[in-house]
């Protein structure tokens, strides 16, 4: 099991890597899959927008994008995290509270390669109650 965070032009390290490697171990556990490898990137914003116009034909930054190549339980993926969009964002979802915001968004991407989705009002739901059901547990490691 290997969990790995870069930092891709930015000035950003994410503090206590392996709280949130055990975190998203246990999730990915509790949900029945096993991670093999996941790499969560924190990129800029013109690298965001980069991908988003490569892979998702968009030209607008977004706070994540997820490539899964799971296969069968054993999760294999890649992360893209727009620090600039998480910090804009945590002044709209998270009361200017950029780490609550970064935690929400981290797991929201687990989330996806675990297998939900937020396409339609009742996934955004299930979504939103799996977010809140699991950040809480990052404090327990």
């Amino acid at each position: 099991m290997s969990v790995y965070f870069y930092s891709v032009g930015v000035d950003f390290q994410i503090k206590e890597k392996s709280k949130y490697r055990n975190w998203l171990i246990k999730v990915s556990k509790f949900e029945k899959k096993e991670i093999e490898l996941l790499e969560i990137n924190f990129v800029s914003e013109n690298e965001i927008i980069r991908i988003n116009k490569e892979y998702l034909h968009h030209n607008w930054p977004t706070d994540i994008i997820t490539f899964d190549s799971t296969y069968l339980n054993m999760l294999r993926a890649e992360i893209f995290i727009c620090i600039e969009v998480v910090k804009r964002n945590s002044k709209e979802y998270s009361q200017n509270n950029f780490r609550k915001e970064l935690d929400r968004v981290i797991i929201h991407g687990l989330l996806h390669l675990l297998g939900y989705s937020d396409n339609t009002t009742q996934e955004i739901a299930v979504m939103r109650e799996k977010e809140n059901y699991y950040i809480p547990y990052l404090e327990l490691i």
